[in-house]
């Protein structure tokens, strides 16, 4: 029987996944196998999967310093964005901030993208569609961890891609030039819209 925790981690959306196998599954040197989502589902079935329990997850986390947008301004706002988030009390907090700022990143990862999106564009509204706007996606590794129920059987180590997007708004002028960027009065661009739309599916 599937447990609820594996389905979840089979229907999690993901760019790619990599299972690094125990060296008792003979995979070879560096037991790692990349996966598109119906052959991970397929290998975890084939793989006695009841005799492991969800562990902890390990993120690679979200940094101000990493941030893949080019001269940002040295006092910009930065707002990361979680799943649970709660949309009003985010934009409560930017809204109050950002004038003393001139310029906010919106930051976020996973089921936290169309948050992320929902909040650049009411942001955008609240000031009559004035502000500049450069988006950049990229990725983060999560590292889920299954232990093991039965005696004689190794940990199983799962990597995933998570797409993460970073939406900077700004009351000056960005440079047009640079890949990502949106003049005021447009709305949110086509390809974060995909992204979105991937993430709900």
């Amino acid at each position: 029987m599937w447990s609820e925790s594996m389905q979840t981690v089979v229907n999690t959306w993901h760019s790619s996944t990599t299972v690094l196998a125990p060296p008792s599954w003979n995979t070879g040197s560096a037991h790692q196998l990349p996966l598109g989502r119906l052959s991970y589902f397929s290998f975890i079935q084939q793989h006695h999967m009841e005799n492991y329990c969800k562990g902890k997850n390990v993120e690679e986390p979200l940094q101000k310093d990493n941030i893949p947008i080019p001269n940002l301004p040295d006092n910009f706002l930065w707002m990361t964005v979680s799943a649970g988030s709660k949309i009003q009390h985010l934009l409560r907090s930017a809204l109050a901030e950002f004038p003393k700022h001139r310029a906010v990143v919106w930051s976020g990862s996973g089921p936290a993208v169309g948050k992320v999106v929902s909040c650049a564009e009411i942001m955008k509204k609240k000031h009559g569609g004035s502000l500049y706007q450069l988006n950049k996606i990229c990725y983060r590794t999560v590292e889920e961890y299954w232990d093991p129920l039965v005696e004689n059987i190794d940990q199983l180590v799962v990597k995933r891609r998570l797409p993460v997007i970073h939406i900077l708004l700004s009351m000056d002028a960005l440079d047009a030039s640079e890949l990502g960027y949106q003049p005021p009065g447009t709305t949110i661009a086509r390809e974060l819209q995909a992204l979105n739309m991937n993430r709900q599916s």
